[in-house]
């Protein structure tokens, strides 16, 4: 997949959903187009690879029936250079898996993970887990910050 011009030319955050749930996938989009994002719907491991390139994809969610139906996207997450995978908040959602699991989610390599069922409270969800993982990396930030600067003055 070549991404087109347009897609070069966003100008705010983006959201990649791949989606193979029975829910709609509105329960989950309405948030981040109400919240500034751009939201673009991925076919296919070969999209999310292309829009990978771009250092304005923040959220990528993988939403399936169980690991085995994302288990190539989750590969290429997982191959990303840390530096740019802590950048993305990467969720996955499926039916049987418990929402917050933290061995879980942990294991995933992921931000968050949630059961469909809960879809719901995602917004509750998101916005306690996200702020979690701001408050967690926060001065990992800041003296990675410090260093670079110290770098480039000396």
């Amino acid at each position: 997949m070549t991404l087109e011009l347009k897609d070069l030319l966003i100008d705010k955050p983006v959201c990649l959903i791949y989606w193979e749930l029975k829910t709609p996938l509105e329960s989950v989009s309405q948030y981040f187009f109400q919240n500034n994002f751009e939201v673009k719907i991925l076919k296919d491991k070969s999209e999310l690879e292309a829009w990978l390139k771009l250092e304005m994809v923040k959220v990528v969610i993988c939403a399936g029936n169980g690991l085995e139906e994302v288990q190539d996207l989750k590969t290429l997450l997982d191959t990303l250079p840390i530096e740019k995978r802590r950048k993305i908040f990467v969720i996955y959602i499926f039916p049987s898996e418990n929402t917050l699991d933290p061995e879980k989610t942990f294991l995933l390599s992921a931000n968050l993970l949630i059961s469909e069922k809960d879809l719901e409270f995602f917004e509750k969800i998101y916005s306690k887990a996200s702020l979690y993982w701001e408050i967690l990396y926060r001065n990992y930030y800041k003296a990675l910050e410090s260093f670079s600067e110290e770098v480039l003055t000396s």
